[in-house]
């Protein structure tokens, strides 16, 4: 995760200067929003990855968390240009909250730069996307099960809904999963990356 986070940190810094709107020198340190879309475990360690990435930059950077409330991460997006964010690093919580987030960091004309939630029709509109394959990387543990598990019912509690991660994770999972057609999957639901919440 260091190292994603290091090179999107880096990508976003050069957006940055190359723009012209920020001196890259000792009076103008450059300081980047990184907003993530819950405090659940991983995007803690996502933000802490980004500390130490903004860090070995030489840049400052400040955290906001939108509690899954896409109006919350609106108004995070406004406070990190109010403040003056040379650039946002975002998580978003939804799809559909993108749209939002991307309008006003691009009038604003602050660099905004998503981790997951890719668009076609928001990435002229922004810095960048980083994504990855997440059907490819859960449908090994579906094959796993498959071939583990002789015969049963299996319950998938999901992520959060709406950014399409969760919606991937969920698919290759269940690719991989129907290797075996003695599992039957009995209950898909979400806990919205809320470990809590996956227990009860």
């Amino acid at each position: 995760m260091f190292r994603r986070l290091f090179l999107t940190m880096l990508i976003l810094v050069i957006i940055i200067a190359g723009s012209g709107s920020v001196l890259l020198a000792e009076e103008n340190e450059i300081e980047i929003a990184f907003i993530r879309a819950t405090g659940e475990p991983y995007y803690q360690y996502g933000s802490q990855a980004a500390e130490i990435a903004a860090k070995k930059l030489g840049i400052k950077m400040v955290v906001y968390t939108s509690n899954l409330d896409s109006a919350q991460e609106l108004a995070n997006v406004q406070d990190a240009i109010a403040r003056g964010c040379d650039g946002i690093l975002i998580y978003a919580v939804s799809l559909s909250s993108e749209r939002a987030a991307v309008d006003t960091a691009s009038k604003a004309k602050v660099p905004i730069f998503f981790q997951s939630g890719y668009h076609p029709d928001l990435l002229p509109l922004s810095a960048g996307f980083m994504d990855n394959s997440l059907k490819e990387f859960s449908k090994p543990l579906g094959i796993w099960m498959a071939n583990n598990l002789e015969k049963g019912k299996v319950a998938i509690i999901e992520g959060a809904l709406g950014r399409g991660d969760a919606e991937a994770y969920t698919e290759g999972f269940k690719e991989g999963l129907s290797q075996n057609p003695n599992l039957e999957i009995v209950s898909t639901i979400s806990a919205e990356w809320n470990r809590q919440k996956a227990y009860e």
